[in-house]
């Protein structure tokens, strides 16, 4: 008899363990996924790091709150890999930031001639554009100096992809483009870097 007036009150408390894991886990995901992109840490290098540090601990959180319950260990088990599936997921859809942007820009073979500008835009946040670096050289002859790259490129690990009149090089999740023109003051060639192929 007195395991059936204690049953009521394990259910009770077993229903609230569950209600509070629901509710916190309905609380913090969505604001550890805010946290990442409203502040870009997720596009960082490290990026990888943010996530963990912000989602992991709900496997913490999940294990203490159903402690007691039956099949604690698998809950938390399949709490981890759910877990495990949105960091992976936001952290691989992540725009990269600037930062990123304008170390891969490091490694893009300099065309001969002399830099004469160099700008970056764009925000992690892609509201405004994602973010991009743009170098202007100053050459003798953009078609010389656009071949000249053509070549190097592959070297320094871009392929080509598209046609002759919209010829994009691609690197990981990042694009480059060469864009001659000519002004007053003699040819010039544009490189650009975004973040997107």
């Amino acid at each position: 008899m007195a395991t059936d007036a204690r049953a009521p009150g394990r259910s009770v408390r077993r229903l609230a363990q569950v209600g509070a894991l629901v509710l916190i886990w309905l609380v913090w995901v969505p604001v550890a996924e805010l946290v990442l992109v409203f502040f870009g840490l997720s596009g960082q290098e490290q990026g990888w790091m943010w996530v963990a540090a912000l989602l992991l601990p709900l496997v913490g959180v999940t294990w203490l709150c159903t402690l007691g319950l039956p099949h604690h260990r698998g809950i938390t088990a399949v709490g981890a890999v759910v877990l495990l599936a949105v960091g992976a997921a936001t952290a691989a859809s992540a725009t990269p930031d600037d930062e990123r942007v304008w170390k891969v820009m490091q490694a893009v073979p300099a065309p001969s001639g002399q830099l004469v500008d160099e700008d970056s835009s764009g925000s992690s946040w892609c509201t405004w554009g994602c973010p991009e670096q743009l170098r202007t050289y100053a050459v003798a002859d953009s078609a010389t100096s656009v071949e000249e790259l053509r070549r190097s490129l592959p070297r320094a690990g871009w392929g080509a992809h598209g046609d002759a009149e919209d010829l994009r090089w691609c690197r990981s999740d990042f694009g480059l483009r060469l864009r001659p023109w000519h002004d007053e003051s003699g040819d010039r060639l544009d490189v650009l870097v975004t973040t997107s192929c």
